[in-house]
């Protein structure tokens, strides 16, 4: 599909549709969003629409920054499917997305740990790990800077791989939009991946966005500073405890 006659605008406003009413339908479906959304209002003493609009600026930030990439480094246009597709061109987009995938979770998993292991990360990560039990739209629930900080290193180094090692258009889109939209699905009730344990069990490590990987939750979980990350920052223990009996 091609956005020829709207552009950038054209795909923003595409974009920016299907990230609201997905976000309409998880407040319609789901049981935990509004819940979500209460407990940060209370934990912050601000109104629900105040939460709301964090959420609003945080989609439009994103959105913005994913067209943005795309329209910069000409991959808005790129066909998913081109027309001269065969096996040596499947066997290279596959491989080079699992390069993107590699690096975009090296560079989160090491934004994700700062935000754990530093005292202003766990400050401003505590909002979004107020979502004891997460849904899809749990990430947009995050303070800005706390939001930089976990995209800045996918979305930072994604594209310097673009345009000094891989140059392909159709892979860099893919990788893009994969990952955009995978932030929202580890979020997810109902798909249950293992992200959503970081959230709804205190103690749990898995501070990766893709898979789950023990070797790397002993190493956080041998570090004090790490496991005790929920009861310094007023997320998780007790709190927790209190959500369950809501």
């Amino acid at each position: 599909y091609s956005f020829q006659y709207f552009g950038w605008t054209g795909v923003f406003v595409y974009t920016a549709t299907v990230s609201t009413a997905t976000v309409v339908l998880d407040f319609k479906r789901s049981s935990t969003a509004g819940e979500n959304v209460r407990r940060i209002a209370e934990a912050y003493k601000v109104p629900p629409l105040a939460v709301h609009c964090l959420m609003a600026c945080n989609m439009i930030s994103a959105n913005v920054l994913v067209v943005w990439l795309l329209r910069y480094f000409d991959a808005i246009d790129v066909t998913l499917l081109p027309p001269n597709l065969n096996c040596s061109t499947a066997i290279w987009l596959i491989c080079t997305l699992g390069l993107y995938f590699f690096v975009s979770e090296v560079t989160f998993t090491a934004g994700h740990v700062l935000l754990h292991r530093t005292a202003i990360g766990r400050r401003i990560h505590k909002l979004h790990h107020l979502c004891f039990r997460p849904s899809w739209s749990t990430n947009l629930l995050f303070h800005p800077l706390d939001l930089a900080v976990e995209f800045g290193g996918p979305f930072s180094f994604m594209p310097l791989m673009h345009v000094y090692m891989i140059g392909d258009p159709l892979a860099f889109r893919v990788a893009i939009i994969f990952l955009y939209i995978w932030y929202a699905a580890c979020h997810s009730e109902n798909l249950g991946l293992s992200h959503c344990s970081h959230h709804s069990s205190f103690g749990s490590l898995v501070l990766t966005i893709y898979g789950r990987y023990e070797w790397f939750e002993r190493l956080t979980s041998a570090n004090k500073k790490m496991s005790e990350v929920g009861r310094e920052s007023g997320y998780g223990g007790k709190l927790h405890t209190h959500s369950k009996e809501e």
